[in-house]
């Protein structure tokens, strides 16, 4: 009897320590963004997007990974068409001249203020669209450690393309 008391107070303990472990390990100091309500897809689709700033918060310090974009890749378009496809289509500054124009598609699909990109063959993003007006669209990436836990956000910050 004494033994299966025994047992059972360690499985408790046990238990105790899991759960205090989890409610710590749940907490993150990278704030996650608050999500627009009622996005106007129409602002969205058939404009052209190219990058303006890109930044990545690990909740101690921020990165500009915009600085990091080469000529070649800053000046990239993105396009959402309203048959829910995408386009990257590789900017006049191309980063091999002799190079065909290199393109990325796949589809896209907005439900509320998440945007799902899904490229061609690969494994879809998310991202949260906290900002689009018609002069810049503004959204958000949460890293997310295998534990749960956000490790970072990284803020995509785009201006329209005029001429398209």
């Amino acid at each position: 009897m004494l033994s299966e008391i025994g047992n059972t107070m360690k499985s408790f303990v046990g238990f105790a320590a899991i759960l205090v472990l989890s409610i710590l390990a749940s907490c993150s100091d990278v704030a996650e963004p608050a999500p627009v309500i009622g996005i106007d897809e129409k602002l969205l689709v058939n404009n052209g997007w190219i990058v303006k700033s890109s930044i990545k918060d690990d909740g101690k310090a921020q990165k500009d990974l915009y600085a990091q974009y080469t000529t070649c890749v800053a000046d990239n378009v993105f396009i959402f068409q309203s048959n829910s496809q995408y386009i990257i289509d590789e900017g006049a500054k191309k980063c091999d001249t002799t190079a065909v124009q290199k393109k990325e598609s796949g589809s896209w699909k907005l439900k509320g203020s998440t945007l799902t990109i899904s490229p061609d063959r690969i494994i879809p993003y998310q991202y949260t669209i906290s900002s689009l007006t018609i002069d810049e669209l503004v959204f958000t990436y949460l890293e997310i450690g295998f534990n749960g836990i956000v490790n970072s956000t990284t803020t995509i910050t785009f201006k329209p393309l005029t001429g398209i």
